[in-house]
């Protein structure tokens, strides 16, 4: 093998380990949105699938919460595509796999921020994870954050069969 090829399998191989890290700027929302949710500081998560869309646009990771060796929930970080932007968020789940919590990470763009607020987010709440939401039935859709709004239940749907496949 030449020295090329394995200078580029070296890059490749680091880089796909980096990709499962959860950004710093992330880290901090996360615990605090994990200690709201569970009443209690978490000692661990550790990272039970990573998948990348094939696009390469939308990744989606999740992650068992541990406390004490015991497992609290999970939680999924990924994204949802706004009109102009992609928006990352987490998902938190519990130990029965129902959704107790959406957070919004980061909303890149200035339309449909709307999505953001905790009020819309809490009609996800409480379902199991095999439900799948029916957008502008059981979704309210708010005006002028359509097309998020959409792409955020898109991507609870899929978080939801992901989840239940583990």
């Amino acid at each position: 093998m030449s020295r090329l090829v394995q200078i580029v399998l070296v890059f490749v191989l680091g880089m796909a380990l980096t990709s499962f890290d959860i950004s710093p700027k992330y880290e901090k929302k996360i615990k605090k949105e994990l200690q709201n949710t569970f009443m209690i500081i978490p000692e661990t998560w550790e990272l039970l699938t990573f998948i990348e869309d094939p696009e390469g646009e939308i990744s989606t990771a999740f992650y068992l919460v541990k406390h004490v060796n015991t497992p609290l929930g999970y939680f999924c970080i990924t994204q949802g595509k706004g009109r102009f932007e992609t928006f990352d968020f987490i998902i938190i789940y519990d130990e029965t796999k129902h959704i107790k919590a959406i957070k919004i990470l980061e909303y890149r763009s200035g339309y449909g921020y709307e999505i953001c607020t905790r009020s819309w987010l809490k009609q996800f709440c409480d379902y199991e994870s095999r439900h799948q939401f029916q957008f502008n039935e059981e979704v309210e859709v708010i005006s002028g954050a359509t097309i998020s709004s959409r792409g955020l239940t898109e991507a609870v749907n899929k978080a939801n069969v992901i989840l239940n496949d583990l």
